[in-house]
């Protein structure tokens, strides 16, 4: 058994509070029926209120309980049930290192990426982005969400500065991209844009839970072997700690072994056309040969059957309430 909202728990304190002010409104009621009975007539009055009241409180209270245990939500138990999903939810993890500024790709690696990130969102309309942008560690700027062209005013803007920690760190990127998402309900993948260039070791660790959880990494290789140098404003490059200037080159086996690790795929920024068509083929591939994962496991709400309760509580406690005394005079 577990509890979704446990926090609604609390509200059955209440009871408390409710039951000492029950309380002093019986012993006020009690003395109205001495004033207005006389003694002679108290004790005969008295017993139908008494039971009356009892039986009032005892189902109001009971009817409070099981609404709040209703709100709490409970689930236990499993049943399988069909995995409905309906449209996709693609989460955009962006590399803003400083090498995406090489111009080996025209213009230069990142605003070609942006550019293709911007085809793929308005060929995928009706789906839903996220968007993660990473450097020596991840951001996520955007949730999923179905507002397209506030994401699109976003990537207007992005460039390195947006991250001041140096590196690029794949692992944190990817990690970042699968806290995205929700649970099930719709076809997920995450599409990798980054030249490969990483400073961090458990990658591939990463990469596998993306696979696990059904989530193929689609890796867009944003550059060359060859590779560039990286220019920098005022006609400077990028050099390293001796003063040479640095080459960066895309690490094309890297993003093949993520994409290949999580059942994905990886194709060169050139044949971004092909983006769209991927997402469709893999993540419904996936689901075809996992045909388990057209059944899924869920908990049995237990919601319904307390406010079942509740309801039939509070009707008792009506009905109670609006029963006629019988003639005591």
């Amino acid at each position: 058994m577990i509890i979704e909202k446990p926090e609604y728990l609390w509200f059955i304190l209440l009871i408390i509070p409710f039951s000492i002010h029950y309380y002093f409104s019986f012993i006020s009621g009690k003395k109205d029926i001495l004033n207005i009975g006389g003694k002679w007539r108290f004790e005969s009055i008295y017993n139908i209120y008494l039971v009356k009241y009892f039986f009032i409180f005892l189902f109001f209270i009971l009817c409070f309980i099981f609404s709040i245990l209703s709100l709490a939500d409970f689930k236990w138990g499993e049943k399988l049930v069909e995995d409905n999903r309906s449209g996709y939810d693609i989460v955009i993890c962006l590399d803003i290192s400083v090498s995406m500024r090489a111009d080996d790709i025209i213009p230069n690696r990142m605003a070609k990426a942006v550019a293709i990130i911007n085809k793929l969102i308005d060929d995928m309309w009706n789906s839903k982005f996220g968007i993660v942008i990473f450097k020596g560690k991840a951001v996520r700027i955007w949730p999923l969400t179905d507002d397209l062209e506030a994401i699109k005013l976003f990537l207007k803007t992005v460039s390195p500065d947006l991250i001041t920690s140096p590196g690029s760190d794949l692992e944190d990127g990817i990690r970042v991209s699968l806290d995205t998402f929700n649970k099930g309900g719709r076809y997920q993948a995450i599409v990798l844009f980054s030249d490969g260039e990483n400073t961090s070791r458990n990658t591939l660790k990463q990469a596998k839970a993306a696979g696990e959880r059904g989530i193929p990494i689609i890796s867009v290789i944003c550059g060359t072997e060859k590779g560039s140098k990286i220019s920098l404003d005022n006609r400077r490059f990028v050099t390293d700690t001796k003063g040479k200037i640095v080459v960066s080159r895309a690490d094309r086996q890297l993003l093949k072994t993520l994409s290949a690790v999580s059942n994905g795929k990886a194709f060169e920024i050139f044949d971004s056309h092909k983006i769209k068509e991927e997402i469709l083929s893999i993540v419904t591939k996936i689901e075809d040969e996992n045909l388990d994962r057209s059944l899924k496991l869920e908990k049995n709400d237990g919601y319904r059957l307390f406010l079942y309760f509740a309801i039939c509580f509070l009707i008792l406690a009506l009905i109670t309430r609006g029963l006629r005394w019988r003639n005591i005079f």
